[in-house]
């Protein structure tokens, strides 16, 4: 299982020094929560996690919610 950060609209996934890449490219996170700390801390907008299966042809794409991961406290709907 590989856990990698991928922008919504273009659909690449991040690379280091902040580029976007293909999936072989991409930078690993050993769990979900260190990929959705590392998208906070890094200001990093429209992201999503996507876990891939070792067969790389399966995956779950998980949307981070602009309103919990990306402000520095949780925001009820609405108040954006």
């Amino acid at each position: 299982m590989v856990v990698v950060l991928r922008k919504k609209g273009t659909k690449l996934y991040y690379g280091n020094q902040a580029r976007w890449v293909g999936p072989p490219l991409a930078v690993r996170f050993e769990t979900v929560e260190d990929a959705l700390l590392f998208s906070r801390g890094g200001h990093l907008r429209d992201m999503e996690v996507v876990i891939l299966h070792s067969d790389q042809l399966h995956k779950k794409v998980l949307p981070i919610g602009r309103k919990s991961w990306t402000t520095p406290e949780w925001v009820r709907t609405g108040q954006v």
